[in-house]
């Protein structure tokens, strides 16, 4: 409740109060001047009627009843709520995420790295080597012994007797051929406008290395009676695997039997188990080129 309102409507009644007396009074002094006794001088002779008595209400001023407002009991002052204090809610211990077991990543099983085949290492430029170093018959016994240590690897016979008749009309047969190659400077079958059959029966070879196959079966010299292949000697050439250079016979016998292998073809015909006998005719030019002819005969 607000005290200072009460108080004023208190004393707001009491001025009322005080001035409804006020009142009262001033009212009840001005009513008795008019009605005093009238003195000797003013009396007539004419009876005096009668007054009419004028009632003169005499105004009751009654005592204004304040009707006080009730004076409110005073509030008993309650004692204020005190703010009730929040008690704090338990924060609640949080409950400790379990961390997964992390199931160890298994070591992979490493993969075995392919061995790389080698590749050859080009021969790096060379200074040329003058033709007079070389040897062409050195050069044809040289083939002749990668050529039958190739036979030998692949469960072949060996060519023999190369010193006899038979192989040295092979070998006639063989160098002409290459030396015909040199000239066109190209590998071929057909050199003088022979073919290979042709030259077999020009030198006499077509009867001598025919052979019967399964017992019936004749076999003459035809084209695949004969390889042929070209490389170099002493000077630098530019092979499958870059730059290359055959040092000596040797090296170039090896360099002629690659060039022979990689022709599928001429690589069956070196795998004839029948043959046994082989010309080989070389020729090395004047600019260090090497020509190679191989002809082949069976001897019975």
């Amino acid at each position: 409740m607000n005290w200072k309102v009460v108080a004023v409507v208190v004393v707001a009644i009491v001025f009322l109060m005080v001035g409804g007396i006020v009142g009262a009074l001033v009212l009840a002094g001005g009513g008795g001047g008019g009605g005093g006794t009238p003195t000797d001088g003013s009396l007539v002779d004419d009876p005096p009627p009668m007054p009419t008595a004028t009632a003169t209400a005499t105004p009751v001023v009654g005592t204004p009843t304040a009707t006080p407002s009730a004076t409110p009991s005073p509030t008993a002052t309650s004692s204020p709520t005190p703010t009730a204090t929040l008690t704090p809610t338990a924060t609640p211990t949080p409950t400790p995420t379990a961390t997964p077991t992390v199931a160890p990543t298994p070591t992979p099983t490493p993969t075995a790295t392919p061995t790389p085949t080698a590749t050859p290492t080009p021969t790096g430029t060379r200074t040329p080597i003058q033709t007079r170093r070389f040897d062409e018959v050195t050069l044809e016994f040289a083939f002749r012994r990668v050529l039958n240590d190739w036979r030998s690897d692949q469960g072949l016979g060996q060519f023999g007797q190369p010193n006899g008749s038979v192989v040295a009309d092979l070998n006639r047969m063989s160098v002409n051929h290459s030396e015909a190659m040199a000239e066109m400077g190209k590998v071929t079958s057909h050199s003088n406008g022979l073919s290979v059959k042709q030259r077999y029966r020009l030198f006499d070879n077509f009867q001598t290395c025919k052979f019967t196959r399964d017992g019936n079966y004749i076999v003459e010299p035809d084209n695949d009676f004969e390889v042929r292949a070209t490389t170099y000697i002493g000077r630098n050439y530019e092979g499958p695997d870059g730059t290359e250079f055959n040092e000596d016979e040797q090296a170039a016998a090896r360099a002629l039997l690659e060039n022979i292998r990689e022709n599928p073809i001429f690589e069956d015909r070196l795998r004839t188990p029948e043959f046994n006998r082989v010309g080989v005719g070389v020729v090395i030019t004047d600019t260090n080129e090497v020509w190679l002819t191989v002809d082949f005969c069976r001897l019975n």
